[in-house]
């Protein structure tokens, strides 16, 4: 399987219980289970291209409409509590944090400069707007377009200074905890980047 590596604090297990992969993945009692890591959205399953399928949410003629500016400035005032930590000799990152929902976005934004290749698409910078004004704190956010979908086509011709409508998926920016992670906890903002799944 291919997709969209992802993690998001959306389905934490109840009360004080701690999720890591040093334990063995119970089986599932339902179809979804307490998760904060997957691949989403997917893009391959073995020769099953799904690639065509990262578009605009749609039931019918009705497009989905996802969360906007006000829900945004909830998410990037939460904090995460980040640590590299050993276990049973083998190093992981501890990541704590509140559930945070909010998992698909309809947003504006002004692009800051012409998007730039990743390994397996494109990435772009923008400010987020609600109205005309930069909503606090949703400065030079970052945004990912996943290698042959509609998102990443029409990204291309983007340049700074463009404003654009979007449709996406959010995830932490792993980058952002990685650069800022050591041996002793700390609290930092909670890193957001997006998931394009379209946008005008």
């Amino acid at each position: 399987m291919t997709g969209v590596f992802r993690i998001w604090l959306e389905h934490p297990p109840a009360g004080t219980a701690v999720q890591t992969e040093a334990n063995r993945v119970p089986w599932y009692a339902n179809s979804n289970p307490d998760h904060q890591v997957e691949l989403h959205p997917l893009i391959r399953v073995g020769s099953l291209d799904f690639t065509g399928h990262v578009k605009r949410i749609r039931d019918g003629a009705q497009s989905f409409t996802g969360n906007g500016p006000d829900q945004l400035t909830t998410i990037l005032n939460k904090k995460l509590t980040i640590q590299r930590i050993q276990i049973q000799g083998e190093p992981h990152v501890r990541i704590k944090g509140t559930k945070t929902g909010f998992n698909h976005w309809n947003l504006r934004g002004r692009v800051l400069a012409a998007p730039d290749a990743v390994v397996d698409g494109t990435r772009l910078r923008f400010d987020v707007l609600k109205g005309n004004q930069v909503v606090p704190k949703a400065l030079g956010l970052s945004a990912v377009a996943v290698a042959g979908t509609i998102a990443q086509t029409k990204i291309q011709t983007l340049a700074s200074g463009d404003i654009i409508a979007f449709q996406a998926l959010i995830r932490m920016h792993l980058p952002t905890i990685l650069d800022q992670i050591n041996s002793t906890a700390q609290e930092i903002p909670l890193p957001v980047e997006f998931v394009l799944l379209d946008l005008e």
